[in-house]
């Protein structure tokens, strides 16, 4: 029952674009689905999926950052971003001082709307 309540849920927020994906999906379907996806992903995820985890996720790297890093300077640290798709996180990152920052996404389109 649960399971059915949540593939719902992730299908009003996502549409269908997530609902084949399975151990069998290939990285290029994987990617396509990334790419048709770009333009309206952060809408969806935003504003109707309401998922604002970009800035505590930021803020706990960060929180991270100075404890392990003491003393370095945030100009210092070279961050990548693995899985970036639209670079929610990497705004934030940069909002807290952090300027080295590399994007990597399986998808192009992605990368192309977080410049």
């Amino acid at each position: 029952m649960a399971a059915k309540s949540y593939q719902a849920g992730f299908k009003r927020c996502y549409g269908g674009r997530l609902s084949n994906l399975s151990h069998k999906t290939t990285e290029n379907e994987i990617q396509q689905i990334y790419d048709d996806w770009a333009k309206e992903y952060e809408k969806d995820v935003v504003v109707v999926a309401r998922a604002i985890f970009h800035k505590p996720l930021a803020e706990s790297l960060d929180e991270a950052i100075r404890r392990f890093l003491a003393g370095k300077e945030k100009d210092d640290v070279k961050i990548i971003d693995a899985a970036a798709g639209t670079g929610l996180v990497g705004v934030e990152l940069n909002k807290l001082g952090y300027t080295n920052l590399c994007a990597l996404d399986i998808s192009p389109e992605m990368l192309d709307e977080a410049k």
